[in-house]
């Protein structure tokens, strides 16, 4: 009798599954994008990170025979105005000429940031843990090769939790801990010459909830400072 209990188990088991997936819907089924991995801005000396990476970005495009003009968001938020301290920095540090009047330039830099907010309802601590079983065995299997110019079983134990420890925590030390934030910036700097675009850069961070006062605006309008 169990000879025919199993397969027919099986063959529900296949039956049920099969029916999960319906030919049609109502609407598209929502479905994951693969694993990618985007920084989270913990300090100020990211936002620094980020201002001198994105005027790289605009000088290898538009060379350093140009006199420039950076546009100024006036508003109170600390990451806008440090943001384009540190771009403004940058490209003088660089040999750009950096007009303080906009007629007096042959480009226009515009700095432009949007935080967004998402439900965290899904989201909880996301880490990558692949390959972390193999990098600690290599971390181990090093210092065997190491523990042979010692003496001592003890010190071999020891060197090795030792070792061990430091390649994992090395390893999982690239991603940030904690909650995965539900807020986000969008940072944004173009460049135009005359009446078209030279350079476009759009890229995307994790913030911290707790610090989204330093991100977000505030303000109904933003207006652009020009000297």
């Amino acid at each position: 009798m169990n000879k025919f209990i199993i397969p027919s188990t099986i063959s529900l088991a296949v039956l049920l599954l099969s029916g999960c997936t319906h030919k049609y819907s109502e609407a598209p089924l929502a479905t994951n994008f693969k694993t990618t991995n985007q920084k989270k801005l913990q300090a100020a000396q990211h936002w620094e990170v980020i201002g001198n990476d994105l005027a790289e970005s605009i000088i290898k495009k538009i060379g350093t025979n140009k006199n420039v003009y950076v546009n100024h968001i006036d508003n109170d938020l600390k990451f806008n105005n440090s943001l384009y301290s540190f771009i403004m920095s940058r490209l003088i540090s660089s040999g750009i000429r950096v007009s303080k009047v906009k007629k007096e330039s042959d480009i226009v830099i515009n700095i432009g940031t949007n935080d967004v907010e998402f439900s965290n309802k899904n989201r909880g601590i996301y880490t990558r843990t692949k390959g972390s079983i193999t990098m600690l065995s290599a971390g181990v299997g090093a210092i065997y090769g190491i523990s042979h110019l010692t003496s001592g079983p003890a010190i071999i134990g020891t060197g090795i939790a030792a070792i061990g420890m430091d390649t994992y925590n090395a390893y999982h030390s690239q991603y940030a801990s904690g909650f995965t934030p539900k807020n986000e910036i969008i940072v944004t700097v173009s460049a135009i010459d005359g009446n078209k675009y030279v350079a476009h850069y759009s890229n995307i961070y994790y913030i911290d909830d707790s610090d989204r006062k330093l991100y977000e605006d505030r303000t109904t309008t933003m207006k652009l400072v020009e000297e």
